[in-house]
């Protein structure tokens, strides 16, 4: 899936990645991914482990979405 978004981008944009970031996933930390990300010419970056502050964009949706689910139940159980 990722092989298939990488390319996407490339075709839809008529550029080429210089780097992917992600979590410490085991799925984006693979050998099979590295070769991939290699044979690109794309710098895999991954932030640290235990660190949700450092990719506070995404983590503050996630903040949002779970208060907002949390109020829904709520208000459905009242």
């Amino acid at each position: 899936m990722i092989k298939d978004f990488v390319t996407d981008m490339e075709l839809q944009n008529h550029k080429t990645l210089a780097a992917f970031w992600t979590d410490n996933g085991r799925e984006y930390v693979s050998k099979n991914l590295k070769g991939f990300f290699e044979s690109k010419g794309i710098i895999p970056e991954v932030s640290p482990p235990d660190s949700p502050g450092s990719n506070g964009v995404a983590e503050g949706l996630n903040c949002t979405i779970g208060e907002s689910l949390w109020a829904m139940l709520e208000s459905e159980s009242t």
